[in-house]
């Protein structure tokens, strides 16, 4: 399955209002993207959207789409 950065960014964005909404500082606040049974695209999106925390429910998975980010990644 996967997400682009678009819409990534959009939900990010509405997250965001949300925090702010209720009072709170949205910069302060740490956004942890959870890319559990999602492929390394939905990572690059999570990225994209300026996302730099990842989260996964299992080190292999973490470890494995991090390899494959870095072997893939062209920075």
């Amino acid at each position: 399955m996967s997400i682009a950065p678009a819409q990534v960014i959009d939900a990010v964005t509405a997250v965001r209002r949300r925090i702010e909404a209720a009072g709170g500082d949205p910069d302060a606040v740490r956004i942890v993207a959870v890319t559990k049974g999602h492929d390394l695209s939905c990572v690059r999106s999570a990225l994209a959207a300026g996302l730099a925390d990842i989260g996964e429910s299992y080190a292999q998975e973490l470890v494995g789409k991090a390899d494959l980010l870095e072997a893939t990644d062209v920075r």
